[in-house]
């Protein structure tokens, strides 16, 4: 048996792990904050609408 083949594909699983990683909490992170932005806004907005006149 090879062992450079095996080491190799042990590394590329390793990389392939850990950027699917990343790259999902990137995505968390993301929606998080479009969640946090759009609750904002409602908020916002529902201040404003309690602020005008009648």
């Amino acid at each position: 048996m090879q062992w450079i083949t095996l080491i190799s594909t042990m590394v590329g699983a390793a990389i392939a792990t850990g950027s699917a990683m990343l790259l999902d909490r990137q995505r968390w992170r993301r929606e998080r904050l479009d969640r946090e932005t759009q609750a904002r806004r409602t908020l916002y907005g529902e201040y404003l609408d309690g602020t005008v006149p009648a």
